[in-house]
């Protein structure tokens, strides 16, 4: 079975640092990655995720790039 598809809510700086808050639950695995250029794209390794609500996910970049980038999150399967 395929994991439901993340829809991303928002996303804005604390500190300079974004935060992305986007659709999901805790018992899902998911994969952030960054990009500044939409053809390379880096995979996070061990998102430090938090859960704030029901039904929502937020992670911040606490290693930004101080230009430009480009984020997604792909639900991943067991």
């Amino acid at each position: 079975t395929l994991a439901a598809a993340p829809q991303l809510l928002s996303l804005r700086f604390e500190s300079g640092q974004p935060v992305l808050r986007f659709t999901g639950g805790a018992g899902q695995l998911y994969a952030i990655q960054r990009s500044t250029n939409l053809t390379d794209w880096e995979t996070i390794a061990n998102p430090a995720l938090a859960y704030p609500e029901a039904g929502v996910v937020e992670w911040i970049d606490t290693y930004a790039a101080e230009y430009q980038q480009f984020y997604r999150v792909i639900a991943l399967t067991p």
